[in-house]
């Protein structure tokens, strides 16, 4: 497996880029009727997690990095990402009125397993090695996301299907979200002269997209996706590993 990774140095022009993004994205956010939520409390929890990984890689000077396989093993990864947004969009149209829980599920599953296949990339050549470190860090991070005012979803039954919702949400939702527009995002465009940043915007507005039209999700709803996926982005760049941001992703997503 192929390492490409960037030297940390204090990129002034990419952080600026950044700020502005950010503060964009929150200030639309902010202005947003979308979702009930202390909005100032969730741009402040997602812009701190964005500081203290840049403060992470410099002090300890550490650097981003993304595990990309060579050109033969990866595939075409970032058409995933493509098919997988559009697919998203039309599919969010049409399967809005299934009352069947487990027609999307097994649909979602279908078309990744065709998509990948097609695109030659395989789920093995991503890097799912993380430290106890950032496991901890996650937890931290979802700790306080969970605390700004969302309503809990989790008035399951029992434990059991508590267990299989879990499971199938993480195998054909949040996990394989982190896969496409994590993995195979920054995968596929870090063989072009895009830095980080760049793709991490990119793959956070794609992913704000996908949601588009499925439970109530309106143009309202992208900013708060976009900072989402954004800070995915940056927790994967920082840490090199898809695990950490399916773990955030599942727990956020589960509640």
């Amino acid at each position: 497996m192929l390492k490409i990774k960037e030297k940390v140095t204090i990129d002034y022009k990419n952080l600026l880029v950044e700020v502005i993004f950010i503060s964009i994205i929150s200030i639309l956010f902010y202005k947003s009727n979308f979702i009930a939520i202390n909005k100032i409390k969730y741009i402040a929890i997602i812009t701190l997690s964005i500081i203290l990984m840049n403060l992470y890689t410099i002090l300890f000077k550490k650097k981003y990095k993304y595990n990309i396989m060579t050109l033969k093993e990866n595939g075409n990864s970032f058409w995933i990402v493509i098919y997988y947004t559009v697919v998203c969009l039309i599919g969010n149209k049409l399967l809005i009125n299934i009352t069947n829980i487990w027609i999307p599920y097994i649909l979602n599953l279908l078309l990744l397993f065709i998509v990948f296949r097609i695109c030659k990339t395989k789920l093995k050549n991503f890097n799912y090695k993380t430290t106890f470190f950032w496991i901890i860090a996650m937890l931290i991070i979802a700790y306080f996301l969970l605390n700004i005012g969302l309503k809990s979803r989790s008035n399951y039954q029992n434990i059991a299907n508590f267990l299989v919702i879990v499971i199938a949400n993480f195998i054909s939702n949040y996990g394989l979200e982190e896969v496409v527009y994590r993995g195979c995002a920054f995968n596929g465009l870090s063989k072009t002269k895009l830095n980080y940043i760049q793709i991490n915007i990119i793959q956070s507005l794609l992913f704000a997209f996908s949601h588009l039209g499925g439970f109530g999700h309106n143009i309202n709803s992208l900013p708060y996706y976009i900072l989402f996926g954004y800070l995915f982005g940056k927790i994967y760049a920082t840490s090199g590993s898809l695990t950490p941001g399916i773990l955030l992703h599942g727990i956020f997503n589960t509640y």
